[in-house]
């Protein structure tokens, strides 16, 4: 499923019967195949909207994997004693 989420995102123009039937013979019932492409659909609709505004993600929401929203980051920042010397983010 994550393959087809995958293309559907990225090369969506590159999408057949294949893929359908790919997820049927995986044991995805047609129920599930509709949710899913509903479901990845309007994820790659509403982020396109979202981008194209210039719209920012919301301060409490994890912004990338693993870092944490502007806010988190000041929230943190403050519980740093005076004078403590604050780790490097990995990446």
């Amino acid at each position: 499923m994550c393959a087809f989420a995958a293309k559907l995102t990225h090369t969506q123009h590159e999408m057949t019967a294949g893929d359908l039937e790919t997820l049927r013979r995986l044991g995805f019932s047609e129920e599930a195949v509709m949710d899913a492409v509903q479901i990845i659909a309007f994820f790659n609709y509403i982020t396109r909207v979202a981008d194209a505004l210039g719209l920012e993600p919301e301060e409490f929401l994890e912004t990338e994997w693993g870092r944490p929203s502007p806010a988190r980051a000041r929230e943190a920042e403050a519980m740093v004693p005076a004078g403590a010397k604050s780790a490097e983010p990995l990446g």
